[in-house]
């Protein structure tokens, strides 16, 4: 071969060991994963698309307080270091179906009970004296049908006569709370916070605790412990 043709063949020798050397190199460069925590799910591929990195979705989770479509969590987190066109896998937030009260009317404790385990709602029951059948439910907050802001009901459940809900002692005087009972023939058991001289007649003591809570549901037949502690 003459020596002209080699002048010819190491430039463009050189050119093509250059190019493949700049792409296997820019092939393996590698890409700090952005944050996409709070992002919305556009927002955060628009970001990985400029970044040439792919967004893949995992799951949805529920959250009432964020906007549906919201990135909560991402795999490989911010700052990590991953080759172009690789993925980030995300869990964006999706808001609970909306909830609307089912009817517990007419409905015996019982069965409001294993509603309540059933479909995961909190139902709180309040005992109120009535004429309906004992253990039956007379009323209910929110009405059925209404939405349902939290999982949580209000039934109100009748109760015989002789069961009450007993009253809120708290901020009352002693011999208020003495006089109260006294026609149900119970005698509060009083406890003083502090230690007192022995002529003291709690006449100005007012009730800092007592037992039992306000708002239990107590039977009046039956012999009651009643403690209150004052100062």
């Amino acid at each position: 071969m003459k020596l002209h043709n080699y002048f010819w063949i190491m430039p463009f020798l050189s050119f093509s060991l250059g190019y493949i050397f700049s792409f296997l190199l820019s092939s393996h460069q590698s890409i700090t994963v952005p944050s996409l925590i709070g992002n919305n799910i556009s927002y955060a591929a628009k970001i990985l698309s400029d970044a040439q990195l792919n967004l893949r979705i995992i799951t949805q989770k529920e959250d009432a307080d964020l906007p549906d479509g919201t990135i909560i969590s991402q795999n490989p987190g911010a700052g990590h270091k991953i080759k172009e066109n690789q993925a980030i896998y995300c869990i964006i937030s999706q808001k609970p179906a909306e909830l609307f009260a089912p009817t517990i009317l007419n409905q015996r404790n019982d069965q409001i009970t294993a509603f309540s385990q059933k479909e995961k709602i909190r139902i709180k029951n309040f005992f109120l004296e009535s004429s309906y059948p004992c253990g039956l439910c007379i009323g209910q907050i929110p009405q059925p049908g209404s939405r349902l802001e939290q999982k949580i009901l209000l039934a109100y459940i009748a109760s015989s006569n002789s069961k009450v809900l007993f009253p809120d002692l708290y901020g009352k005087y002693v011999p208020e709370v003495i006089e109260f009972f006294q026609p149900y023939g119970f005698s509060p058991t009083i406890v003083h916070k502090t230690n007192l001289e022995q002529d003291h007649h709690c006449k100005t003591c007012r009730i800092i605790n007592q037992k039992p809570l306000p708002g239990s549901l107590v039977d009046i037949s039956k012999p009651l412990n009643i403690q209150i502690q004052v100062r």
